[in-house]
Order: structure tokens, then sequence, then C-alpha cells
């Protein structure tokens, strides 16, 4: 399969492109970030079904915005799934109140927030042209979103949680049991240190001129991927 690079311009903004492991944030994810915080104070969420994997990055490479292609790895298995039945989980992010002690899902809220920047950014990025430009800010929003979903998936969790049995092990005392309310705790705090090692690298946008499988056609656009 032939793949075209798009266009190669180093560091075009002239500026360090770090946050400081958050302290230093541009006013885009400041904004947003905000929200997320706002998110974080409510409990009104009441979605039992978590995608770890935004719906908006999904439907990117649906035929008909409603299915996506899923290979199953442990069976070879190729087949269509149904966007809500992708990468989803029930209660993956289901956490405690601090306060009354109580099981509350409104995490999967805060991440929503986080999705719809997510969303907002690829699709400036696949309508991707030569001679197009990308802001300092959109580029720094890029990593945190990237950062975030690094992290927020079953195969990081179970990553986590086999480093913190290892500790265990390793310094011969228990720490910090590794719960659901222990994961997120970690999602969030990492979040900038993980934006911060991706902003350091070269974003590159490919084009792949032969689009789709046949059999999987209709109206998926051809464009720049990520």
């Amino acid at each position: 399969m032939a793949w075209k690079l798009i266009s190669s311009v180093p560091n075009p903004w002239g500026k360090i492109p770090m946050s400081a492991g958050g302290r230093s944030r541009v006013p885009q994810v400041k904004a947003y970030m905000a929200r997320v915080e706002e998110a974080a104070k409510r409990r009104d969420c009441v979605s039992r079904r978590h995608h770890y994997v935004p719906q908006s990055y999904l439907r990117a490479w649906s035929p008909d915005r409603k299915r996506v292609r899923v290979l199953d790895t442990k069976n070879g298995i190729d087949k269509l799934r149904g966007l809500r039945d992708t990468c989803v989980e029930e209660n993956f992010y289901r956490v405690t109140d601090p306060g009354n002690q109580q099981p509350h899902n409104q995490v999967e809220a805060m991440l929503g927030v986080i999705d719809d920047e997510t969303a907002t950014l690829l699709e400036k990025l696949r309508h991707w042209a030569p001679g197009d430009d990308l802001s300092f800010d959109d580029f720094m929003s890029l990593a945190v979103v990237m950062g975030i979903q690094r992290n927020r998936t079953p195969q990081s969790r179970r990553h986590i949680a086999s480093m913190s049995e290892w500790m265990t092990r390793r310094a011969g005392q228990p720490v910090q049991k590794f719960t659901t309310d222990y994961y997120v705790d970690l999602l969030f705090r990492g979040l900038y240190e993980a934006a911060d090692e991706i902003s350091r690298r070269q974003l590159e946008l490919w084009d792949d001129p032969k689009g789709v499988r046949p059999e999987y056609a209709g109206n998926t656009p051809r464009g720049p991927g990520v």
C-alpha cells in the first residue's frame, strides 16, 4: 500500500511545546479543563456504558457512520460492529464519592468534555490539505487528548495494575490498593506528564490514496490518518 506524507515542517511556531507538567497550559486547554472540573462537581451522569475510545473517533473509520470494522486478535475474526458496542465496558470509570461514599459515573461526563475537544481536533486533521495551518494551541491540545486517550484503555489499566502488584512484591509491603478510584486518580494526575511526552514528538499526517477496503466501502471519506 502506498502512503503519501502530506507535509513536514520543523516546529513552525518558535515556541517550546511543553506544558511543564501542566503549569504552563495554553488557553484552549485551560478552557475545557475548567469544564472538566465543573463536570466533576456534579452527579448527573447515569450512563453505565463507558466508551474507552471516543465514538467520534470510531465514526471516522465507519463506512456508514453506524458500524466500524473490528478485528478480534484472539480468533482472527474480522467483521463490522456497531459503534455503541465497540470499545465499551459497563461502569469502567465508576468511582466512589469521597463525601457520601456512594458510587457514581461522573468520570464519564468529565471524559465526555475531552472527547468533544478530540472530535474537533480530529475533524481539522482529517480535512488537512497542503498549505493549511495548525495553531500552537491546537497542537498542545492534541497532545493532551492523546495523552489521556493512551492511558484510559483496559490495556493501560491492566498495565498499571501489574506495576502495582510488582511494587508490592518487590518492596515486600502493601501499596495503595488498585481500585477504579485509584486508576482514575492516576489517569488525571499523570495527564500533563503524558501530554508533554507526546508534544515533544513530531506530528505526521499520512494520506492513503486507496481509501478503505472495497468490502467496507461506503460513505467513508478518504483523507489523512493521524
